[in-house]
């Protein structure tokens, strides 16, 4: 991060007015506050101090970005603060300055809630996406890295949506500037916001939206590629909708087969359940085929009795579990599972 912006970052969490501070001179919550001055303040100088709550220690109160200490000397004031939260909460805090023995404090006299970051960010938002300046798109992308900072600096994931909706503004906004043939520099703004966010949905979003109009520029498919997405008759889609679209489910970590999914389950639940030596034949081989002849099927039938209830296997696999072999019969959808020539699971109705 460089020196610029951590000082753009600092200054932007905590603000400090010094001097006297009248009501009809204080600043109105729509407008931008002032910023500190490098001096301290003078004894007897009365100061505004707008921060984050960083800890209490006694009676004095610390600040992030803050090297004042604030003494909290009025009984209401330490109960007040006890209703705020550390490195969540901003603060509005009115005092004068004091002698104290490490230097100079801030004798509080006042202590308010201040305008969440939340809040505060939103509001500088809208007021450049509103703006109607050519160069807001920059703007907009210097606020969006301001919230991300403060997003990760204080763990604050209320502030991510706000930083990645400021980002996706000032991408528009200076797609908006550019030249319409220059897909180049789309794409760069493009690979700024996901170097920025790692958000690769967005990012693949955008790309999907400039390949409609630039269907044959390579650099858009060559960060299409880069994100992992696949050409799929003749539209582009993330790698996970293309093995979706291709018949793939999701299981483990691995792209597999419906039916070798429900197989694995199958097997792995057959297992847990003991029921390997199980008796499942538990009917006369005249009762079986009566029931094959109506159509049903039930476990502890034998291959010939379930073919003559359903027919032909659309699909037959093996597979080894536990050093015993099982075999799937497949009717679209619908598996049945073999042990030692006998049914031994079938769906559920």
């Amino acid at each position: 991060m460089s020196r610029l912006f951590r000082a753009a970052f600092f200054l932007s969490a905590m603000t400090l007015v010094v001097g006297p501070v009248r009501p009809q001179e204080r600043q109105p919550e729509d407008q931008a506050p002032r910023t500190a001055a490098s001096s301290r303040p003078a004894v007897g100088e009365e100061v505004h101090v707008v921060g984050k709550y960083k800890e209490l220690v006694d009676t004095e109160l610390l600040l992030f970005d803050s090297d004042l200490s604030f003494l909290l000397k009025k009984q209401e004031l330490l109960k007040k603060i006890l209703a705020f939260k550390p490195s969540r909460d901003n603060l509005s805090v009115r005092g004068k300055a004091v002698s104290s023995g490490a230097g100079i404090a801030i004798e509080v006299e006042e202590l308010e809630a201040a305008p969440s970051d939340l809040e505060d960010f939103t509001a500088r938002a809208e007021r450049l996406i509103q703006s109607s300046e050519k160069g807001r798109g920059q703007e907009l992308l210097s606020l969006a890295k301001l919230i991300l900072l403060h997003q990760e600096k204080y763990e604050d994931a209320d502030l991510l949506p706000l930083a990645q909706r400021v980002a996706v503004a000032s991408l528009r906004a200076r797609e908006e500037i550019l030249d319409p043939a220059d897909v180049e520099g789309r794409v760069a703004l493009v690979r700024e916001m996901y170097q920025l966010f790692k958000n690769r949905e967005s990012a693949v979003e955008s790309l999907m939206e400039f390949h409609k109009r630039f269907p044959e520029h390579p650099r858009i498919q060559e960060f299409l590629l880069e994100l992992d997405c696949r050409m799929y008759k003749g539209k582009w889609h993330t790698y996970q909708d293309f093995k979706r679209l291709e018949g793939f489910v999701e299981h483990e970590g691995r792209w597999v087969k419906p039916w070798e999914k429900d197989l694995v389950m199958a097997m792995e639940d057959f297992g847990h359940r003991n029921q390997i030596n199980v008796i499942w034949r538990k009917r006369t081989e005249r009762e079986y085929v009566l029931l094959a002849q109506k159509g049903e099927v039930e476990e502890g039938m034998r291959p010939e009795e379930v073919y003559l209830a359903l027919g032909f296997p659309d699909r037959v696999a093996r597979r080894l579990y536990g050093q015993k072999e099982f075999s799937q019969w497949a009717y679209a959808d619908k598996y049945y599972y073999f042990h030692e020539g006998v049914l031994v699971r079938k769906p559920e109705q």
